[in-house]
């Protein structure tokens, strides 16, 4: 994962750190306490600092945590805790409300939430959790509407379009497997990408809609040869940035 920070710096995550580098040169090493590194869409530029969440394995059900972290000193700090919550899906900019952050967690129905974190009173909300249709590893924001697929590797996944005035949720298309990435191109237009991981039964597709409702499939993939316990699931990524 590669985030400009403005045109002199980048930072760019490896596994077990964030490198941050400015006019080429690396100026700070931040090390990620847990885990081999957060999700595509689990870090969010925050003034100097990045902010980004626990993802590891977490079998023992251990605190999680989301971090702040100065991209100057390197320097960590905890924003917040989650108690009963295997780890951190995803953080994302809230597009109506610049100062909250959205932030997904997952993954047994009792750890799946989407929560709005406020950056300047530090007020933590919750807008829903509770079962598998609140388990997204990414959100597209459209309007007033949030909206994702699920990410359940046991059942069938659904795009779901969540209204923040109404606070509504509702299942607009079923989808042939569990979603992780999304993305928005400049012209609003809208994809999710759904993920193999069972090969006998998913495809990864990219699903594209320009209203949010209606979800047509764009392109299907098949897996590669490789053994997933070896070589992963068949993902599909967004790179940000690029049309």
């Amino acid at each position: 994962n590669i985030i400009p920070i403005d045109p002199e710096t980048l930072a760019v995550v490896v596994k077990k750190a964030i490198l941050v580098y400015k006019k080429g040169v690396l100026i700070t090493q931040i090390d990620i306490p847990r885990g081999s590194r957060p999700l595509r869409q689990g870090v969010v530029v925050e003034g100097n600092s990045l902010v980004f969440g626990d993802y590891f394995s977490n079998k023992n059900r251990d605190t999680v945590r989301v971090y702040k972290a100065n991209m100057e000193t390197g320097n960590l700090s905890t924003l917040l805790s989650f108690e009963n919550t295997r780890h951190v899906h995803f953080i994302q900019r809230d597009i109506i409300n610049l100062k909250c952050l959205l932030i997904g967690t997952g993954d047994l129905d009792h750890e799946s939430a989407i929560y709005s974190y406020n950056t300047t009173s530090g007020e933590l909300d919750c807008l829903g959790r509770g079962s598998q249709d609140w388990r997204a590893v990414s959100v597209l924001q459209s309007n007033d509407s949030i909206i994702w697929g699920t990410d359940c590797p046991y059942m069938n996944n659904s795009i779901i379009r969540f209204d923040r005035s109404s606070k509504i949720m509702e299942k607009v298309q079923t989808i042939g497997g569990p979603a992780y990435y999304s993305t928005m191109n400049k012209y609003g237009e809208m994809f999710i990408g759904t993920t193999i991981e069972d090969r006998k039964i998913h495809k990864a597709v990219i699903y594209k809609s320009t209203d949010g409702n209606y979800w047509e499939p764009l392109k299907t993939f098949r897996k590669d040869i490789f053994p997933e316990v070896l070589f992963g699931f068949g993902t599909i990524e967004f790179i940000g940035g690029q049309e």
